[in-house]
């Protein structure tokens, strides 16, 4: 992330964005990192030419965020929980559900997801 936040210092990334500088000011500028990622997202698809550096740093910076907010949904949802969900949606599909039941269920594995860490408390530094 430090690379990432050195590289835009030296050489913002070129947008055609009135909202963004094309820097990202320090490790903990949210706003700037996601603006960064969608930027070199949109050169990519769209065919515009991008420095490899910035592709490079964009793949390596949005894989540490994805591996700890995959990891976290991994902790989160186990198999019991999988099989719950399988039953509910198979109800839906051939209505033959409780609906009481279902709202019940429906509101513990609200309770249970809302309880998932935060997904900004991702510490950037990592490397794996």
């Amino acid at each position: 992330m430090k690379r990432l936040v050195d590289v835009t210092q030296k050489q913002p990334l070129k947008n055609e964005t009135n909202h963004w500088n094309g820097e990202i000011q320090n490790v903990d500028d949210w706003q700037s990192l996601i603006e960064y990622w969608y930027q070199v997202r949109c050169k990519i698809v769209h065919g515009v030419g991008l420095d490899a550096v910035y592709t490079w740093l964009a793949y390596e910076t949005l894989d540490i965020f994805m591996q700890e907010i995959i990891r976290r949904a991994r902790d989160c949802i186990k198999e019991f929980d999988l099989e719950k969900l399988r039953n509910a949606a198979s109800q839906f599909e051939f209505n033959q559900t409780d609906s009481e039941k279902l709202k019940a269920l429906h509101q513990k594995m609200v309770i249970k997801y809302s309880t998932m860490p935060d997904i900004w408390q991702v510490d950037m530094q990592s490397s794996s």
